[in-house]
């Protein structure tokens, strides 16, 4: 009998670390409910509560909506810290998509450069997805990505460069 219990909880082990070497080596998720917030332990980056965007955005008020694109509405916020964000509301938040928006998320969260604007978190409820970026205030991306110099700009630069001219 004693052998017979060692032998199942020898395979009960055997099968918890199989599975979570699975788990490990293909990437898979664990998401944990928390409150009204599902927590992804992979990403590294500010998980809002949903009563925080809420509050920012006053009940995503129609006033505070700055635009609508294919995959959700984009709303403009200010947390209690006085910081302005921009939050956007995605419809879509069943499993995949879910899956889909960590991936991006983590891939988002570790990019850094002057020309892209920063990602500070998500938050995640059983029916809506938000991510959250800094907010820039009168600039679209647009401009921040193709914005030219003026001639007047070009024309000085290109009296500060150095003569590099070897005849001399």
């Amino acid at each position: 009998m004693g052998v017979v219990i060692v032998c199942l909880i020898a395979i009960g082990i055997g099968i918890w670390v199989g599975k979570r070497t699975y788990q490990r080596k293909n990437g898979v998720k664990v998401l944990k409910a928390m409150g009204d917030v599902l927590l992804d332990e992979r990403l590294q980056f500010l998980q809002f509560k949903y009563a925080t965007i809420q509050k920012a955005t006053e009940n995503f008020e129609e006033i505070h909506k700055l635009g609508e694109g294919g995959y959700g509405e984009v709303y403009k916020g200010t947390l209690p810290d006085g910081r302005e964000i921009a939050i956007k509301r995605l419809y879509a938040s069943r499993k995949s998509r879910i899956d889909e928006i960590c991936n991006e998320m983590d891939i988002i969260s570790r990019a850094q450069h002057k020309n892209l604007v920063r990602f500070l978190g998500c938050c995640f409820t059983n029916m809506e997805s938000f991510l959250v970026y800094e907010y820039l205030a009168n600039k679209s991306l647009d401009l921040m990505l193709f914005e030219r110099s003026s001639k007047e700009e070009r024309t000085q630069l290109g009296k500060k460069a150095p003569n590099h001219d070897r005849s001399s």
